[in-house]
């Protein structure tokens, strides 16, 4: 019993040191994505540190304190945007992705973890909220270690969630180019008149793969 306690213990802290080693990897770089990005003329999705400043601009534009993730994955995007909010939501389907992400943010009060698919469980977030926030939807299935729902993206499910809010918010849709062509995603103008039924809202626009519903 001694033995297979010893060896979950050290398969737990090495399963540690390789989760840091890769964030901190991931975490620096970021900025070359961000450089090389904007060498070559934006000719691909745009990196995690842009969409990261599209954000920021939004919750500074709005006076905004509370984001919304949906699609936590290894929790990169909650990592560098943690100190720029009050309060962080991200809903997780992957188990062993939610791990990973209770485990990192553990000490961090600011951020609340949500387990599920978003498209069932985002009304409970929703529920909570107290203030206009910002609604970062990047909830959906890519291969690899990610996990499929219901369909390979809820975004509908997601909007229809939203609208039950009381405050207007603003809702930024990530990797646009997939809309229209991918089974389960909507085109952007289908997705526009339905968030039309649903979202109240004064702009809707498409750039840099990011679709934005403003209020």
């Amino acid at each position: 019993m001694k033995i297979v306690s010893s060896r979950l213990k050290r398969s737990f802290y090495s399963f540690k040191t390789l989760f840091l080693i890769r964030c901190w990897f991931v975490g620096y770089y970021r900025y070359l994505e961000l450089l090389l990005w904007r060498i070559f003329g934006r000719v691909s999705s745009p990196p995690l540190l842009y969409k990261k400043f599209v954000i920021e601009n939004y919750a500074k534009i709005y006076c905004t304190k509370v984001l919304v993730e949906t699609g936590t994955y290894y929790g990169d995007m909650v990592e560098a945007l943690r100190n720029k909010f009050e309060k962080i939501y991200s809903v997780e389907l992957d188990s062993d992705l939610y791990s990973k992400a209770r485990w990192r943010f553990s000490t961090d009060p600011r951020t609340h973890l949500v387990k599920g698919d978003s498209g069932g469980l985002l009304s409970d977030v929703v529920s909570e909220l107290e203030e206009p926030c910002i609604f970062w939807l990047d909830a959906h299935y890519s291969g690899g270690v990610t996990t499929r729902g219901a369909t390979d993206s809820p975004i509908m499910k997601e909007l229809e969630q939203i609208s039950k809010s009381n405050f207007k918010n603003v809702v930024l849709i990530d990797d646009a180019r997939h809309f229209g062509i991918f089974p389960s995603y909507p085109s952007v103008d289908d997705l526009k008149n339905f968030a039309s039924e649903y979202v109240k809202f004064s702009k809707f626009f498409v750039k840099d793969d990011i679709i934005r519903i403003l209020p």
